[in-house]
C-alpha cells in the first residue's frame, strides 16, 4: 500500500510513464502564469498551492501514485482546472505561437490517449498485473511513447487479430 515518495515524486514530474508535464503540456502555462495570478489574487495563489502540496504529498506516499491501468498520471489530473486559472495570465507573458504549440500538444497528446485501448500497451509488453509495485517501473516502459509506433502499427496492419476477442460490443465485432 505505501510506497517510495522519491521515486513517485520523480515519476510524477519527470518520468516518460507519467510526468505530467508530458501528458499534460498546457500544465507549463500554469507555471508560467502564475505569477500573474498571484499579482492580482495572492490567497487564490496560496489556496492553490497548499491544495497541490497536500494532494502531492497524499499521492506519493502511495505504491500506486500513477493509478494504473490508465493514461497519464489519473490522480494530478483533479488539480489541472485550478492550475488552469493561471492559464490567461501566462498568455500576457508569452508569445502566441507558444501558447497554441502547448494548447495543440495537449489536445494531440489527449487524442493519442483515446485512439487506441488503452490496455494494449500492458498487453503488449506483458506487464504483470502489479507492474506497478516497482516503484521505478515508470521508467523503464512509457506508455506514451509507445503509443507512436502502435498508432503506425495500426495504420500499417489494420487492427490485430487478437482484438476480436477483447471488443467491447456486444456481438464481438470489430470496425476495421
Amino acid at each position: 500500500f505505501w510506497g517510495n515518495p522519491l521515486a513517485a515524486f520523480v515519476s510524477l514530474i519527470a518520468s516518460p510513464g507519467k510526468s505530467i508535464f508530458l501528458f499534460s503540456p498546457p500544465i507549463v502555462l500554469a507555471f508560467i502564469g502564475v505569477r500573474g495570478l498571484f499579482a492580482r489574487a495572492p490567497m487564490l495563489v496560496a489556496t492553490i498551492a497548499g491544495i497541490t502540496i497536500v494532494h502531492v504529498l497524499v499521492i506519493i506516499q502511495l505504491a500506486f501514485f500513477g493509478g494504473d491501468w490508465c493514461w497519464g498520471p489519473r490522480y494530478l489530473l483533479i488539480l489541472t482546472p485550478l492550475w488552469a486559472l493561471t492559464f490567461p495570465f501566462a498568455t500576457t507573458r508569452l508569445r502566441r505561437p507558444i501558447v497554441c504549440a502547448l494548447v495543440v500538444a495537449g489536445f494531440a497528446v489527449q487524442l493519442m490517449g483515446i485512439s487506441l485501448d488503452y490496455q494494449r500497451f500492458f498487453f503488449e509488453h506483458n506487464l504483470p498485473p502489479f507492474f506497478w509495485v516497482d516503484q521505478w517501473s515508470y521508467f523503464k516502459q512509457s506508455q506514451f511513447f509507445s503509443r507512436f509506433g502502435e498508432v503506425f502499427a495500426l495504420m500499417r496492419n489494420g487492427v490485430p487479430p487478437e482484438a476480436r476477442q477483447f471488443s467491447p460490443t456486444p456481438a464481438g465485432q470489430v470496425k476495421e
